[in-house]
C-alpha cells in the first residue's frame, strides 16, 4: 500500500468516525424529542378529562337552573 493509499485510508475512518459521533447526537436528540412529546401528551390527555368533567358539571348546573326557571318563572310543569 502506497502513502497516498494510506492517507486516503485514515482520512476516510476519521470520515467514517465523524458520521458514527453526528448519528449518536442526533439519535439522543430524537430520543429527548421523544420523551418530551410523550410527557406532552399525557399532559394534554389530562388537561382534556378536566375541561370533560367541568362542561359536564357547568351543564348540569345549566339544566337544573332551566328547570328551575321554567317551573317558577314560566309556570311549566
Amino acid at each position: 500500500m502506497s502513502a497516498d493509499d494510506h492517507s486516503v485510508l485514515i482520512e476516510i475512518r476519521e470520515k467514517v468516525a465523524r458520521m458514527e459521533t453526528r448519528q449518536a447526537y442526533i439519535l439522543e436528540l430524537l430520543t429527548d424529542h421523544k420523551t418530551k412529546m410523550d410527557r406532552i401528551e399525557q399532559e394534554t390527555h389530562s388537561v382534556k378529562v378536566r375541561v370533560w368533567l367541568v362542561s359536564t358539571i357547568v351543564f348540569g348546573v345549566l339544566a337544573a337552573a332551566w328547570e328551575i326557571i321554567k317551573s317558577r318563572l314560566l309556570g311549566h310543569p
